[in-house]
């Protein structure tokens, strides 16, 4: 999701983008997307092709062919009985000025350029019915091959397909043999896809069939935005191709990318545009990006770091696993440290696709306003900690960055690794801690100046990242931070102090900062980490003072779990907490009841596998904020 605090939206007139939408017709002879739900419907019986709009003074049916003489894939040897079409297709790509590299930040119009449109689909067409289809490679280009007799028309689809890809040596090459489906979808339009026709039939052989989606602006209006969709996918190859360094053939779940030029910042019916901001989200269990696109308030099609951002919660989702909260959030909040995570990673993930540690968000009229973050940055203060989603940035992106300082090899294997086969199995949460641990444990601390990084920069102690404390190699990872080093470091009147809410709060003990508790059978009683404390924030929910963490160590028996002595005389029927017991970041029980003697003072059975470890969250939910409470685990 994008950053909360800088989403701004004014009513204002929107100009439609040069599209087609169809929903696109399976051919008899094309398996590969059949089954397919492409209205998100639950129906996934083979569509029929959908007409093409009747054209209006701003919207036009068909695109015309670039003028001049491009280079084109060889057709090779053609196949009997059939002849070819070739051809190259482009997009125009415009950069986001950082404001630092770059005077001012926006879409500088003036660096348009063409750049190849990589890896979609391209169809050949009869009667709206496709008989034919391809993929470009990387440098735009394309073949296809028409049975005799047939008159088509070409179809550029704004679609990623790949059941088995195979390098073609010209662009990234780390995704061979990986499989992909991403789809450029209109949510305003019954989520059709976008493409552009050919506006001549073809029924002979045919080269030099070059297609440009163009981009073009008057004063502070678009006359033609067929460039986004494709500038969208543009990123995402860059951002699969920087995943496939850590491994090779990853099978990449099906994604949808809602984008729309009536895609506001207002929340409401996503039918209608009104998606809120940039983010990521599950539909019936499908993952799905919603982008914006209203011109001269929020566009996100050429931010290519919100791109990256906003895929990087779809990788995390899907590929890897993230515990996070959601919710509103910005740099300088004291986060849950999962959700500082998550958000953090979003931002470092987009400036390792792109080696850039320039996020750009640019909006505004004539997208000449917007706001940049330097991921290389090192946070300060009381930003640094697990709770921060700069120290996570900036943490995850070091590595990176060191890493292709001392080898230029694959930089993000070893990210890739940590996420894929430690952190997503790990009985603790999906935070800065858990990562940092697994990683010193497999790499060693002074891989990528790890050691450094967490003890200096981030002023967190190095022993926090291992059980015994760490020798910089061969250590035990710890991803609960069991000692609390962090706290007895940050705690009041301790070496380096924060606040809570950093900058402007108060100190707090050292047990307030622990990032776990350790239950044990019996009568847990209260401590300064068993509160909930709103830091003055209006949606306290995913602070790290709104949701308190616990451990438990599983013992083959079942147990259960009660909250009392609810401290400031705060009754056991008032809503004012959750509770939540975990075991690899999947809820086995739960109880948010918002009414009656446990709506304050919750309480859950739940068996118990032997050793296993257990994490647990008491959540506040409604005011007031909880100043203490007993917890007691039977038997």
């Amino acid at each position: 999701m994008k950053l909360f605090y800088f989403i701004r939206h004014t009513n204002t007139s929107i100009f439609l983008l040069l599209y087609m939408f169809v929903l696109g017709a399976c051919s008899p002879f094309d398996n590969s997307y059949r089954n397919t739900d492409y209205n998100n419907d639950g129906n996934t019986s083979q569509p029929t092709s959908t007409p093409i709009p009747t054209p209006t003074p701003t919207v036009s049916s068909t695109y015309t062919p670039s003028p001049g003489p491009t280079a084109t894939s060889s057709p090779g040897a053609i196949p009997p009985n059939k002849f070819y079409i070739n051809g190259r297709i482009t997009y125009d790509y415009v950069i986001a000025q950082d404001g630092v590299n770059e005077a001012g930040i926006k879409l500088n119009y003036s660096t348009k350029t063409a750049r190849p449109v990589k890896r979609v689909v391209i169809q050949a067409l009869e009667a709206g019915t496709v008989v034919e289809q391809t993929t470009t490679d990387d440098d735009g280009k394309f073949v296809l091959y028409v049975q005799n007799g047939k008159t088509v028309r070409v179809r550029v689809r704004a679609w990623l397909l790949s059941a088995n890809y195979l390098a073609d040596g010209i662009g990234q090459n780390n995704c061979d043999n990986s499989a992909w489906d991403v789809k450029i979808v209109d949510n305003t339009q019954s989520k059709g896809n976008y493409v552009m026709d050919s506006p001549n039939e073809f029924g002979t052989n045919y080269d030099n069939f070059n297609f440009h989606a163009p981009l073009s602006i008057s004063g502070s209006t678009y006359t033609n935005r067929a460039a986004a969709p494709f500038a969208m996918l543009d990123t995402v190859v860059s951002e699969f191709e920087l995943l496939c360094q850590g491994q090779a053939n990853i099978s990449f779940p099906a994604l949808l990318i809602n984008w729309s030029p009536n895609n506001a910042p207002v929340s409401g019916n996503k039918a209608l545009g009104e998606i809120g901001t940039s983010h990521f989200t599950f539909e019936n269990g499908a993952p799905q990006l919603y982008i914006l696109g209203k011109e001269n308030v929020d566009t996100d099609e050429f931010d290519d770091h919100v791109m990256a951002h906003e895929l990087g919660h779809y990788i995390e989702n899907t590929l890897y696993r993230s515990d996070t909260p959601g919710g509103s959030h910005s740099l300088s909040q004291t986060l849950d440290p999962r959700l500082a995570f998550s958000e953090g990673f979003g931002n470092a993930l987009s400036a390792m696709t792109f080696n850039d540690s320039f996020y750009v968000d640019t909006n505004g009229n004539a997208q000449a306003g917007g706001f940049s973050i330097n991921t290389n940055n090192a946070p300060t203060g009381d930003g640094r900690g697990l709770y921060s989603e700069v120290s996570v940035q900036y943490f995850l992106w070091s590595l990176f960055k060191n890493k292709l300082t001392a080898s230029n090899l694959n930089p993000f294997a070893r990210i890739h690794n940590i996420l894929a086969n430690y952190q997503k199995n790990t009985p603790a949460f999906t935070t800065l801690q858990s990562f940092a641990a697994y990683y010193n444990a497999q790499y060693g601390g002074a891989a990528e100046n790890l050691q450094n990084l967490w003890s200096n920069d981030l002023d967190i102690p190095y022993a926090s990242l291992c059980t015994g404390g760490c020798a910089g190699s061969q250590d035990t990872a710890d991803p609960f931070d069991l000692n609390n080093d962090f706290g007895l470091r940050v705690c009041a009147g301790c070496a380096s102090e924060r606040s809570y809410p950093q900058g402007i709060g108060p100190k707090f003990p050292a047990d307030f900062w622990s990032l776990f508790r350790t239950l044990v059978s019996g009568v847990n009683a209260a401590t300064a980490h068993d509160q909930t404390n709103f830091g003055a924030y209006s949606y306290p929910r995913n602070k790290l003072g709104g949701i308190r963490w616990y451990r438990f160590v599983g013992t083959g028996l079942s147990h259960t779990l009660s909250v009392s002595g609810l401290g400031g005389g705060i009754s056991c029927d008032s809503d004012v907490l959750d509770l939540y017991v975990y075991n690899k970041g999947n809820v086995v029980t739960k109880n948010d009841d918002s009414e009656g003697a446990q709506a304050g003072c919750p309480s859950v059975t739940f068996g118990t596998v032997a050793n296993e470890i257990y994490s647990i969250t008491i959540n506040t939910y409604n005011a007031p904020a909880v100043p203490s409470w007993t917890i007691t685990i039977s038997p």
